[in-house]
């Protein structure tokens, strides 16, 4: 049923503001922000496939009944590390990094970023694509809150460390139940 009514949605195409922010000399990543005014995290998705194209792509209710959808396709630069690309949701932005490794091909960077859109070569048949999971930023960013995360980790851990040590305790009184019985069984039989 919710493939019926997916099928019969308006939707409104969007063409979200994109700024692309290259690595400087301090910095080993390049920043995509796509402004997305009305998304929330679920709502959006990112993958990477092996031709090196990223796709940002999502959709939400729009008012009227109708709903809104963006797609954006991006060339990687052909420095970046595909498999360490991040993407996080925060006010309304997607935020994608990039990490940057050092290319051995001597390929120079200009100061303008990458095509919107993938090179005119046609791609092959085999296109595998990986999907990026987006990540809700940190709670605080002065680091307020990084001790009680961190102390609700371990907490959770000890946790889970107790339950296992009850389960081992548990399972060595039944053993040691066992051979005090089978010690009385064989003594008094005797």
């Amino acid at each position: 049923m919710d493939r019926r009514r997916r099928a019969t949605r308006e939707f409104e195409e969007l063409d979200p503001d994109v700024e692309w922010k290259l690595a400087g000399e301090d910095e080993d990543v390049d920043v995509v922000e796509i402004s997305l005014p009305g998304f929330c995290k679920d709502q959006v998705r990112v993958q990477v496939d092996n031709h090196g194209v990223l796709r940002a792509s999502g959709e939400r209710p729009a008012s009227g009944g109708r709903w809104a959808r963006f797609n954006k396709d991006l060339l990687l630069p052909d420095s970046c590390d595909a498999d360490a690309v991040r993407a996080m949701f925060e006010d309304e932005k997607l935020i994608i990094t990039m990490p940057i490794v050092d290319d051995v091909s001597g390929d120079t960077r200009e100061g303008n970023p990458p095509p919107e859109s993938p090179k005119d070569e046609p791609p092959s048949p085999e296109v595998q694509e990986r999907e990026i999971p987006v990540s809700s930023p940190s709670p605080a960013r002065d680091g307020t809150d990084k001790e009680t995360s961190g102390e609700e980790a371990t907490g959770k851990a000890d946790q889970d460390i107790t339950a296992s040590m009850k389960n081992t305790a548990a399972a060595v009184a039944v053993l040691v139940g066992i051979i005090w019985w089978w010690v009385w069984r064989n003594l008094s039989s005797s």
